[in-house]
Parts: C-alpha cells; structure tokens; sequence
C-alpha cells in the first residue's frame, strides 16, 4: 500500500502488554490519533522514550490518543517477545496502550520501515504526519518532488553545540516566515517543529550538530499537472555533526575570497534572498570561478554593483571603526543578527548600507557569518592583503564574544539526551 497523506488509517485488533485484545476504533482520540511503531532493543526509542511520555501526556490533554505497537519477530529478536514487551512497559511506566503484532501484519498495512516510525491521524482517522528517524544514509524522497526538480523548497539551519541548540527560536521563526512567503503548509506549528528538532538530536546523541529543517512542495497528486496547488507539501529534518562551511584551517589563517567578476546573484526581484533555497546556480558559477584560480570562496555582486553574500555565509566589513554589511541582497542570517547584537553589546558602530566591490578591496578588514562555522576572518580579498595578513583587531573581539554567547542561557536551548 502507498501509504500517503489522507490515506485511513488500518484497522487492527492487537493483545496488549496488559493481556487484553484492543481495537484501533476503541482507542483512537476525539480529535486524532498517534500510532507508533517501537521495539525493546533499539537505541533510538530507548533514548526517545522520555519524549515520547511526555509529549503522550500533553497529545491526550487535547484530545489526541497515542498507540505503540511492536512489530518484530521475536525469534530473531529476544528482547521484543511479548514478555520481554510487558517488562518494558513495566519498567518504563508507558502512559499509552503497547500492543504486540505478531505476526507483523499490522506493520505491513501500514509500510512501518523503522523504529521509531510515526504516524499522525485526524480526528476522521486520515494520515496526516508521517515522522521517523531514521540513519541519514537511508533518508529519500521522490524523483518527482518538485524540491527536487524545482527547487520549489525552503529550509534552515540551526546549529547545536556543547550540546544545546543556538537560538533555535530565531532560526524557526525565520523558517515560519519562509513558507508563509511561498505558500508552503505542512501542517505544524513552530512548536510542533522546535519539538521534532528536539527528538531529533536528543535521537541521535549529537553534541555539536548542524541541522536542517526543510518544507518542500512535495509531489503533484496530478501527474503532470503545474499548478503547484496540487502538490501535498511536507516537512522533514536532517542532522550531521557540526560543519564549517569555510575550513577550520581556511578559518585560522584567514579566508581568501575573490568578488565574483562574471556571475551576479540572481534578483531579488525574481528569487527572495531573505527565504533561504537551493537556487544556487548562481553561488556554485561563482565558486568555480574562484576556486579555478586559487581562491576560498567567492562573494557576489547584484546588478547595481553591490556587495551581496557568499555560498553559505553573510560579508561584513570593518571601514574607519565601523562595522557594515549589504543591506539587501543577502539573506538575513542569525549569525548575522548576532554580530548587530555583539557590536551593539561591544559598543561597536554597526549598520546595513550599500557596499561596493572597491569599499570591500578597500576595507580595514572583512569576516564572514554563517551558522555553519559563526565568524571567519578573511585576510585577501582579491589578492588584497589585509589587516597584516591575519584577523583584524574587530573580528578577533566579535569572534571570540560570538563563543561565549553559546554560554549564555537565555540563547541557548539544552538538549537533554537519552
């Protein structure tokens, strides 16, 4: 069965670990249904069980019932027979019903393919959420996704370190914004999303992670069709361990980066740069064109001229003992919000203006700000030495406070681990 959005939920009659048969319509919510395929042994639900408890209790407070089924042989495996499934929920104190498919017909009705594999039901019990956490190596999604032949699809990325996410609610409001701008619905809330980034991390053990949250148009339920409103929009998450867009060794020496002479960035006019996306012909052109002749990385210019961003990061430059960045053209980072936030606790002038390509030459000196790596001095720009060949007193200082700000509890969100 293509298990789909909208699709009914399988009816099943099950025995639960308290030795009774129960039934799918005895136990299904007032106003929706969870139902959720675990087992005993594996470590992604031993680490998300507390959450699951949790956000059970606080699902049943508004009318929404939360099922678990175990669906593994227990030939193959011990630690999931139906005793071993009774000692579990024992042991674990369940505030949901943990029912036992023996014979796994019940996960093959509904296509469950890992532990755990979530599915959310509407009050008329039609699938809308379907959530697992999977190894990113066995992560897909259609050939037919319009993210994907499109790249009609928004995403962020917030990053966690030491262990806590940094300014995680900066980053979802940011995301909110981008799909309420194109349209995209997947059916959750910022909370709803905050929640799932959350189990995601707290899932995968991760202390220092980049992680990417992502709404795509999805696939036409129309084969053919191009009007996008035919199109289910979904939402998935990814995590790694922490990446630096610009290399750690890159970083510590300096950037050396190159404005960008034969591509510009594509209009904002035609492409938001403040809803952040995949068009990135323009940032992957101008990359080869400075990576062909030795360079780090690359900014861009607009057709007026001005400075913009770089693949992946904001530009700042340091001019007389003013900090500035492009005022339009660029998206608007968190990093960058953060280096307006330090400056101004700094008492560093700091503004968005229009800079030119010779402003930037010129400049006393220049760092970038991504997410992906928080401040990088860059020493050369087109071959330009600046600040003796190594950060520039302005950077080290923003650098350095932009660290200790990942100590501040009122921006940073702990991660408790399982």
């Amino acid at each position: 069965m293509d298990f789909v959005s909208g699709i009914k939920a399988p009816s099943f009659s099950l025995r639960s670990t308290d030795d009774t048969m129960l039934n799918l319509s005895d136990l299904a919510g007032r106003h929706g249904t969870v139902v959720v395929f675990i087992c005993n042994h594996c470590p992604y639900v031993v680490r998300a069980l507390e959450d699951m408890k949790f956000e059970a209790q606080a699902l049943q407070k508004e009318g929404i019932e939360v099922i678990a089924i175990c669906s593994n042989d227990p030939i193959k495996y011990p630690d999931d027979s139906f005793d071993s499934m009774q000692k579990f929920a024992a042991k674990n104190a369940f505030n949901f019903p943990y029912l036992h498919d023996e014979d796994q017909s019940v996960a093959r009705a509904y296509d469950a393919q890992c532990t755990p594999d979530f599915f959310g039901f509407n009050s008329a019990m039609e699938l809308e959420y379907r959530g697992k956490v999977i190894p990113i190596s066995e992560a897909k999604i259609s050939v037919l996704d319009w993210g994907l032949t499109r790249s009609d699809i928004t995403y962020d990325v917030v990053h966690v370190w030491n262990g806590a996410f940094f300014r995680i609610d900066d980053y979802l409001k940011r995301f909110m914004t981008s799909m309420s701008k194109l349209r995209l619905d997947v059916g959750l809330d910022e909370e709803q999303i905050r929640s799932a980034l959350i189990n995601l991390i707290s899932t995968s053990g991760l202390k220092s992670a980049y992680v990417s949250m992502v709404a795509s148009r999805g696939t036409p339920i129309i084969p053919g069709t191009r009007d996008p409103r035919s199109c289910k929009n979904h939402f998935y998450a990814w995590a790694v361990p922490f990446v630096w867009v610009i290399p750690q060794e890159v970083a510590k020496r300096g950037a050396h980066i190159s404005i960008a002479k034969e591509t510009r960035r594509i209009s904002a006019q035609s492409v938001d740069p403040t809803v952040k996306n995949y068009h990135w012909g323009d940032m992957t052109a101008a990359l080869f064109q400075a990576l062909d002749v030795g360079y780090d990385t690359t900014v861009l210019l607009d057709q007026d001229d001005h400075i913009t961003e770089g693949p992946g990061f904001n530009i700042f430059a340091v001019i007389d003992g003013k900090v500035v960045t492009p005022k339009s053209g660029a998206l608007e980072g968190i990093t960058r919000k953060t280096v307006f936030d330090i400056c101004s606790e700094l008492q560093i002038p700091c503004a968005a203006t229009n800079i030119s390509a010779m402003e930037l030459q010129n400049a006393d000196e220049v760092f970038t700000a991504t997410t992906a790596g928080g401040i990088v001095p860059v020493t050369r720009v087109d071959g330009r030495i600046l600040s003796n060949d190594a950060a520039g007193e302005v950077a080290q200082k923003i650098l350095d406070t932009y660290w200790d700000f990942h100590k501040r509890p009122d921006l940073n969100t702990e991660i408790i681990y399982k």
